[in-house]
C-alpha cells in the first residue's frame, strides 16, 4: 500500500473506510492520509483524517516494538577474523577449489593411473579441510 498526504478532493462519507478510522466525514480540502493499492487490477483507496492515521500509526508501533535485524548484508554473519587470518582463508578455499576441478577432471577423462591422481588429491583435499577447520570451520561447499 502507498501512502501519501494530499488534501480532500471531494467530501469523503467515512474516515478509513468502514471499521478503520474514526468513520465521520472528510471534507472537501482538509488535509488527509490516503493509502492506495492494487489488487486484481482494481485501484483501492482509504483516507483518513491525519489525527486517526497518526492514532493508529501510534498505537501499531507500540504494539510492535522495533527490533533491529539488520545483518549487514545478505548470507551468514561474518567471521571474526583477523586480516592475515582472512587471506590465509581465501588462500585455502582457492586451492581447494583447484583441487575439486583436478578430482572431476581426473574422474572425467579417466587416464592411466587417474585412481591413484585421485587419491593423492583426496588426501591434500582433506589436509587443507584440516588446516581450514582451524580457521573458522569448513565451508559447507566443501563436502556437500
Amino acid at each position: 500500500m502507498n501512502i501519501s498526504a494530499t488534501y480532500a478532493g471531494k467530501l469523503i462519507h467515512h474516515c478509513g473506510g468502514e471499521n478503520r478510522g474514526c468513520g465521520g466525514a472528510i471534507l472537501k480540502g482538509e488535509p488527509i492520509m490516503r493509502g492506495v493499492w492494487y489488487y486484481r487490477k482494481f485501484r483501492n483507496q482509504i483516507n483518513w483524517h491525519f489525527e486517526c492515521y497518526y492514532d493508529q500509526a501510534k498505537a501499531y508501533l507500540e504494539a510492535n516494538p522495533f527490533v533491529d535485524k539488520h545483518r549487514g548484508g545478505v548470507g551468514p554473519p561474518r567471521l571474526d577474523l583477523t586480516l592475515a587470518q582472512r587471506r590465509r582463508r581465501k588462500s585455502i578455499q582457492v586451492q581447494g577449489s583447484t583441487i575439486r576441478r583436478r578430482m572431476k577432471e581426473a574422474v572425467s577423462m579417466k587416464l592411466p593411473g587417474w585412481e591413484d591422481r585421485l587419491k593423492t588429491l583426496n588426501t591434500s583435499y582433506n589436509k587443507l579441510a584440516a588446516e581450514i577447520k582451524e580457521i573458522g570451520g569448513v565451508p559447507r561447499k566443501w563436502y556437500s
